[in-house]
């Protein structure tokens, strides 16, 4: 899963460097574009995290959702490297965002599922607090 991890990277450096607008537009069109691949190519894997075991596969239907996240996530990665430079967003998090609602679409057991839906409701609350402060 190495969009997971090149979102992770687009998320790590927009908490730690706010101005770096454009490398995390570009890290997450680059990781929209892994997502679509790997979603071509199926994934199948398994990870157990402080004892909780995560499976994330995919089927016929979350490979098709799974594409239709990689070319929105792409588009607006493309679009966001413009768009959000004069605005005080949260750059952390879209690409939370993004790769939450691909987690969401390839998760297989309940747990995960609720998990990566909270985190997904969470990185769009963020924005929106912080156009009101």
């Amino acid at each position: 899963m190495l969009f997971a991890v090149l979102f992770t990277i687009a998320i790590i450096i927009g908490l730690l460097r706010r101005e770096q607008v454009k490398a995390v537009g570009l890290l997450s069109a680059l990781a929209s574009l892994t997502l679509i691949v790997e979603a071509f190519n199926g994934i199948n894997v398994t990870y157990s995290i402080f004892g909780l075991e995560f499976t994330f596969m995919t089927d016929t239907l979350s490979r098709f959702f799974c594409i239709l996240v990689g070319i929105s996530g792409f588009a607006v990665s493309i679009y966001t490297t413009e768009y959000m430079e004069p605005r005080h967003l949260n750059l952390a998090a879209y690409p939370a965002f993004i790769l939450s609602m691909a987690l969401i679409v390839i998760s297989r057991d309940f747990l995960g599922f609720i998990i990566f839906w909270e985190l997904m409701t969470i990185a769009t609350l963020v924005p929106i607090r912080s156009l009101e402060l």
